[in-house]
């Protein structure tokens, strides 16, 4: 998963998460999840599973954000 991190996924992360403000309408301090990223790019710290969740939430948020009114999934 490190590798992924820094690799393939890094671009993703970038995108999904260090360009938000918010995740699930909870706000992100997007200063303190860059420092945690560049830690793990550094190889500081191996982070990659507590980024990997949060990249996992923003790509589901992104996906599905809304569709679950849309379809009265919650009134059913």
């Amino acid at each position: 998963m490190g590798a992924w991190m820094r690799g393939p996924l890094r671009s993703m992360f970038e995108e999904y998460v260090l360009s938000k403000d918010a995740l699930m309408g909870l706000e992100v301090n997007r200063e303190v999840m860059r420092k945690h990223f560049e830690e793990h790019l550094s190889g500081t710290m191996d982070c990659s599973w507590g980024l990997w969740i949060f990249l996992s939430l923003a790509i589901w948020e992104d996906t599905h954000k809304g569709k679950a009114l849309e379809s009265n999934i919650l009134f059913q």
